[in-house]
Parts: structure tokens; C-alpha cells; sequence
């Protein structure tokens, strides 16, 4: 957020500068991001902390809100690897505890208004390095070798007729999917934006497109393929740009999934599972 002193642009810029500072404070607090580092507010001012229980007491309201922003939070700092589903678990409260130790707070798994205000004020840059140093030394290959499936939900489909998949694994892991279409483009088809989430528990397996909607996929009267990776770690923040900036839209860029897959194997740090179905409509 930035402003003019000129005079000479007088109610123009005042009234434009309102509306952007309402869009800061407004945005803000519909995501529940630290929106007062963008007006330089000092982050330890007495609203600044009413205005942080405010949401930690909206949360609190619904259990399940509360859970699911910490989940998703910590999946995006890398130290929590499950379903953002809003459930209580114990993978959740050792995340929390790994992130406080990094944020250098006392390493529990409450949960409260301070917490939300320490971590909404942290130094995420300088906690992500110390996560990344304590990771690096504590790091293991993963016992259990990943075995995944990837099933269509119907033996055949007439061409135009909606096609769903179903992807799973034997252990607790993450898929990344890719469609190659009719016109032979590259798509994301998982994670999207209407399922952001990429894990995949043993017990269950994730449906492409999901159940409630969102987009469809149609069997053509070429051949169409989809190829999953699954991985260990959920390598979302790792991939380039050229692979994660879209989804459902033809990747730029990409020439074939044979370059898609190099990098996941890249990135995994393990050996990966590569699950693969093609599908045909018939007339």
C-alpha cells in the first residue's frame, strides 16, 4: 500500500487511496493474513491483537474452521503431511509443536489467540530455514516403497460421456496428476483449485473430478491419458513454475509428461510411483 502527498491530485487519489487501503483491511480479513504489515501498523498494537482474538474466537466457534486453517497452514510450512479436513489428529499436533520450535515458542500443540498472533507476526523466512536444517539432519529414506493405483470408474465410456478416476496408494502419500488430451496439451487435473489437497491417505482414495464437482472431464474418440506421481512428500512448493502456476489449462511450456515425470523424480529425494490409465471413447 503506498500513497501520494501531492496536492495537485487532490480528492482523486484520496478517495482511490481509501478504497485501497479498505481492499488491504478487507482482504485481509476474509483470509486471515497479517494485513496491518501492509500499512505498516505496529504489529504489537492493542487492535492489532483485539482484532486477532476476534478471529480466534470466530474459529473457535467451529472446532472444525480452527483445525482446518492449522492444517493447511502447516502444510504449507512443510511440517504437516495429512488430509486438510478439519479433524483433530495427532500428525496436527506434532506439526504445531515442530513449527513452534522453529518459530522459537514453547514447542506444544495449543492452541490459542497468542499463538495465532506469534505465528501471524513470525519470521516465516528465517523459521522455514531452521525447519530446513533440523530436517536435513534428521532425514531418512521412507521404509515403505509406495505402490499406487490408478483405476477409471467405468470399464469403457462413449465418447462424450463424463469420465472419473480414482487414485490411491498403500501408504500415506501425495499424487500429482497430469491429463494428456485429445489435442495432445498437458493438463494438472490434481491438485486443483477445487481440490487443493494432494494427500492421499492408505485407507482411502481420492476421486478426479471430485465429489463435488467443479469441472468435468469427457471421453474422446482419441486416446487421452492420465499419469499420476506419487510421492512420499508433497512437493508442491518445490515444483517450477511451468508445472504448478495452472490447472486444468494447458501447461506452457511442457512437452510431454516424460518431462513432467523427470522432475517429480527429481525432487522426491525417494523413488516415486507412476500410476497410468488411458482412456478411449467408443462411438
Amino acid at each position: 500500500y503506498t500513497t501520494s502527498l501531492s496536492r495537485n491530485d487532490g480528492v482523486t487519489i484520496a478517495m482511490r487511496n481509501l478504497v485501497e487501503l479498505a481492499s488491504v483491511e478487507l482482504v485481509g480479513k476474509l483470509v486471515k493474513v497479517p494485513y496491518w504489515k501492509c500499512i505498516a501498523a505496529n504489529p504489537t498494537d492493542p487492535l492489532v491483537k483485539a482484532e486477532v482474538e476476534d478471529w480466534f474466537e470466530g474459529m473457535m466457534s467451529n472446532p472444525a474452521e480452527l483445525f482446518a486453517y492449522f492444517q493447511y497452514q502447516m502444510s504449507i510450512r512443510g511440517t504437516y503431511k495429512g488430509a486438510v479436513d478439519g479433524k483433530p489428529t495427532q500428525a496436527l499436533s506434532k506439526s504445531i509443536k515442530d513449527y513452534k520450535t522453529a518459530m522459537g515458542v514453547t514447542p506444544n500443540a495449543e492452541l490459542n489467540a497468542d499463538f495465532l498472533l506469534a505465528y501471524l507476526n513470525a519470521d516465516h523466512n528465517a523459521a522455514m530455514a531452521r525447519l530446513e536444517v533440523e530436517q536435513a539432519n534428521t532425514k531418512a529414506t521412507p521404509s515403505v516403497a509406495i505402490a499406487a493405483q490408478l483405476r477409471s470408474s467405468a470399464n469403457s465410456y462413449k465418447v462424450g460421456e463424463a469420465v472419473a478416476f480414482t487414485v490411491s496408494a498403500n501408504t500415506p502419500s501425495h499424487a500429482h496428476c497430469f491429463m494428456v488430451d485429445d489435442n495432445k496439451a498437458i493438463l494438472r487435473v490434481l491438485p486443483n483449485r477445487f481440490q487443493r489437497d494432494s494427500y492421499v491417505d492408505a485407507s482411502k482414495s481420492i476421486r478426479i473430478p471430485g465429489e463435488r464437482g467443479g469441472f468435468t472431464l469427457s471421453a474422446s474418440a482419441k486416446e487421452e491419458v492420465v499419469e499420476c506421481y506419487v510421492t512420499h512428500k508433497d512437493l508442491v512448493n518445490e515444483l517450477p513454475s511451468s508445472i504448478k502456476s495452472v490447472d486444468l489449462e494447458p501447461l506452457q511450456g511442457v512437452r510431454s509428461l516424460d518431462e513432467v515425470r523427470a522432475v517429480f523424480q527429481k525432487l522426491s529425494g525417494s523413488p516415486i510411483s507412476v500410476a497410468r490409465i488411458a482412456i478411449q471413447g467408443r462411438k
